[in-house]
């Protein structure tokens, strides 16, 4: 959730560094109640919590060119994994002969010794910084004395080059936090688009303005001083299924729109699509690799085209000529890394060394092809409003053929053509071609689909022998072929199985389909165990040898962020268990039938006996990628009876 708070942001006021300037709050007023604090009212799983935290940025006022970040913060320690609190890691970014500076670094802890409150300071030499980034620097320093009970608390001032790069203030954390304030004060020349992310409420927002108090080469500014608070934070969880944690951590983004001179000039930094997609049409790393790289490719592209002449099967021969040419050097990029004619040369690139590639060897066979621009899962999903380059790190491929749209990702082997990587499914992409460009749903065009059949067969003696044939289609094929790749041949993959398989011993074992993409994987397993010692009246068995859900997904009560599957899932498990006459069927687990509202997905399970056969079947399809926080109760519900019923025993009893 985003809500945009539109904000002309002006000012600066003149400041003066003391010893131990007063950050946001006093330093060292710590409270016996503090101290004797054992656990954390609004959450009592809390390790740790923050008692006041503040951040204040601002414009030099001798230097416009830079910034200044005052933090502060003051932080109760509940338990031992709390610890990690005092450990302090601030990174400081780089580039080029620029970089990031912290000073005025002072850190402390807060201990009762026989009914009086001692304080621990830390020393200046027990500060470093590591200077073995590319990008950042890191000032590193462990809080001396904290333990179980202590308060810790610590501030610093940061100056930093890059003004552009307003830095983001995150309100919510990984502990939570009682108050978290924070203050800007920005020249009236610069405006900045303003953004409030998450779900949480802001307690307090206020807005001044001082007049004329900046000046520079002649020129004054007003203020505008902006003071944002949130009160009684929860911590931030991260849970199963949901895509990057900057989508939903409740923080306060900012984005340079424009500078105004004070010669009355005006410099945009935050442009309109039409100005970005010129970008993209001019960029050496981007278009203009288009427009060269075909150059590099037709001729090999010709080649293994020859002869065909079906669109479908030419699209599909360049795709997989592509994708086996390169090895994809594990770097994210919506801009080459290396360029087309190099990256081809050496058969390694990133993400857009290859996917551009593969854009112009469409091209070059007379394909209407464009890229797409996407923010994979990790990274965020972009801003709709108006293009931030940062947004994006990835590009991907989309072809129209015959009246139907194919998303196509060279870089990973195992996809087959029409599939993009998980990694994708972000929402939405931007499409870029020679026109302009426009927004599109990003939509995938398989499902996560394994099906499981289990039959067994029990003697009189209780051994019990059969097979379990598991078959994978769509993304839990390709997520079954990475597995079986890992191993250097079937024999070590099966060797794996076996120690593995605790219930069950594997007799025999095939598998087809592997290195056909377009077919699912089969893999068939021969088993035998044994279901009860020979002469018992009773025993139990629980069917469910291989598939079983061990744990609910979904734990806490409620969630305040949508439940993100990336794909449709189904799952479903066969089990057929044919049994001695002597024994019977005394209880088995109930029947469920349970639906998520709006045809969002359902949950079956079914148990029947007929004669000597006992039947089982469990059906789990989840039919949209994406669910509401207010869907959530249905996904717990629909897990949790799951669990129950794979997890009940069968009773079988002798017959009297």
């Amino acid at each position: 959730m985003k809500i945009l708070l539109t904000l002309l942001v002006i000012g600066l006021l003149p400041m003066v560094v003391t010893a131990q300037e007063t950050i946001g709050f006093k330093y060292g007023q710590v409270t016996y109640r503090d101290l004797d604090a054992t656990t954390y009212p609004a959450d009592t799983s809390a390790n740790a919590y923050v008692i006041y935290e503040f951040g204040k940025t601002m414009f030099d006022y001798d230097n416009i060119n830079e910034l200044i970040i005052d933090y502060h913060v003051k932080i109760k320690i509940l338990r031992q994994e709390g610890l990690s609190q005092a450990n302090i890691e601030i990174p400081l970014y780089k580039s080029n002969t620029r970089e990031e500076t912290i000073r005025d670094i002072y850190a402390s802890s807060f201990n009762t010794v026989n009914g009086k409150i001692v304080e621990t300071k830390l020393e200046s030499r027990s500060i470093f910084t590591e200077k073995n980034g590319k990008y950042y620097n890191f000032t590193k320093f462990a809080i001396p004395n904290a333990k179980v009970g202590s308060v810790i608390e610590y501030q610093y001032r940061m100056r930093s080059p890059f003004i552009f790069n307003f830095r983001t203030w995150d309100f919510q954390s990984d502990i939570p936090k009682v108050v978290s304030e924070y203050h800007t004060i920005i020249p009236a020349n610069f405006t900045f688009n303003v953004t409030l992310r998450g779900y949480l409420n802001l307690a307090n927002h206020d807005s001044e303005i001082a007049a004329e108090c900046f000046r520079v080469s002649g020129g004054t500014a007003d203020c505008a001083i902006s003071k944002y608070a949130m009160k009684d934070i929860p911590a931030f969880k991260d849970e199963e299924f949901m895509t990057a944690k900057a989508n939903f951590l409740s923080s306060i983004r900012y984005e340079l729109q424009q500078v105004k001179d004070f010669n009355g000039a005006i410099n945009k930094y935050t442009k309109e699509w039409k100005d970005a997609d010129q970008e993209f049409r001019n960029s050496a790393d981007f278009g203009q690799q288009l427009k060269r790289g075909e150059n590099v490719v037709e001729d090999k592209v010709k080649s293994i085209t020859l002869g065909e002449n079906d669109p479908l099967t030419k699209a599909k021969l360049i795709y997989d000529f592509v994708k086996f040419h390169y090895i994809w050097d594990e770097v994210y990029g919506l801009f080459t890394e290396y360029g087309i004619k190099k990256a081809f040369e050496e058969k390694k690139g990133n993400i857009a060394d290859i996917n551009l590639t593969l854009i112009v060897a469409l091209r070059s066979a007379g394909f209407s092809v464009d890229p797409v621009a996407l923010g994979t899962r990790g990274h965020g999903r972009p801003v709709e409003l108006h293009p931030v380059m940062s947004d994006f790190n990835y590009v991907i491929a989309k072809l129209d053929l015959d009246g139907k749209t194919y998303l196509l990702d060279a870089v990973d082997d195992y996809l087959p053509f029409g599939s993009i990587s998980l990694r994708c499914y972000n929402g939405i992409g931007r499409v870029l071609n020679s026109e302009g460009s426009y927004w599109m749903d990003i939509k995938p065009a398989e499902r996560d689909r394994s099906a499981t059949m289990i039959s067994l067969s029990i003697a009189d003696n209780g051994e019990m022998t059969g097979t379990i044939t598991e078959t994978y289609f769509g993304y839990a094929a390709v997520r079954q072929r990475k597995e079986m790749a890992e191993f250097q041949d079937e024999k070590s993959y099966l060797e794996k199985q076996k120690a593995s398989n605790h219930f069950f011993t594997i007799t025999s074992y095939e598998r087809t389909g592997v290195d056909d993409l377009s077919k699912p994987v089969v893999e068939k397993f021969g088993v035998q165990l044994t279901a009860f010692d020979p002469g018992a009246q009773h025993f139990l068995f629980n069917p469910f040898l291989v598939g079983r859900t061990e744990t609910n997904p979904f734990k806490t009560d409620t969630r305040m962020f949508p439940v993100d599957f990336a794909v449709p899932l189904d799952r479903s498990i066969t089990i057929v268990v044919d049994f001695p006459e002597s024994f019977e069927v005394t209880s088995m687990p109930d029947k469920v039938g349970l639906a998520i509202p709006k045809a969002g997905g359902r949950y079956i399970f079914g148990a029947q006996v007929m004669g000597n056969k006992l039947t089982m079947n469990n059906v789990l399809g989840i039919a949209r990628p994406v669910f509401a926080p207010e869907e959530y109760p249905y996904l717990k519900e629909i897990y949790s009876k799951m669990l129950q019923a794979q997890g009940a025993d069968v009773i079988f009893k002798k017959k009297q």
